[in-house]
C-alpha cells in the first residue's frame, strides 16, 4: 500500500529454526532472500546484515524455485 505510507518486505531465511537456542548460534552466515518494494528491501537487507544473514533479492513470482533450491543448500 504505498499511497498509505506502508512498505512491504519479507524475509526466506535457508535455515531451520526448529531449536532456537541452536539457531541463535549458528545464524550468521546463513542466506537469507528478501523480497518486497525496494525501500523496504533495503532496510531488511540491513537488518539481517546486522545480524549476520547473507542475503541477497529475490522476486515475489520466483519464490517456489527459491524455497525448492533452498532445500539442497542446508540441512
Amino acid at each position: 500500500m504505498p499511497d498509505a505510507g506502508w512498505r512491504l518486505a519479507s524475509a526466506h531465511p535457508v535455515f531451520s529454526f526448529a531449536n532456537p537456542a541452536i539457531a541463535i548460534g549458528n545464524f550468521p552466515g546463513t542466506l537469507c532472500g528478501i523480497e518486497g518494494d525496494v525501500p523496504a528491501m533495503s532496510v531488511a537487507q540491513r537488518l539481517f546484515e546486522t545480524i549476520g544473514a547473507r542475503s541477497f533479492p529475490i522476486r515475489t513470482e520466483a519464490k517456489a524455485i527459491d524455497h525448492a533450491a533452498a532445500g539442497s543448500q542446508r540441512t
